[in-house]
């Protein structure tokens, strides 16, 4: 059950607000109007992303390249 505008008032100035997924949710969004610091899951994805191209491949995958495509897909979406 997501928090509620109470409970997101509810919580510490220095509080960080984590969604796992990789897009603005209502919960990100109602903490940033807030002021509170969000993160999304996006990093997670790129890195889970980076380490099973590694595992199967064997080979280093160029993270920062994935981090930028994925950032530009995601702004393509907005």
């Amino acid at each position: 059950m997501p928090l509620t505008g109470d409970q997101i008032g509810a919580l510490a100035d220095s509080a960080l607000v984590v969604d796992i997924t990789y897009r603005d949710t209502d919960l990100l969004e109602a903490a940033r109007a807030r002021g509170l610091r969000t993160v999304d899951g996006l990093e997670m994805l790129v890195y889970q992303g980076a380490r099973s191209l590694e595992i199967w491949s064997g080979q280093t995958p160029p993270v920062d390249v994935m981090m930028a495509a994925a950032l530009a897909a995601r702004a393509a979406r907005t």
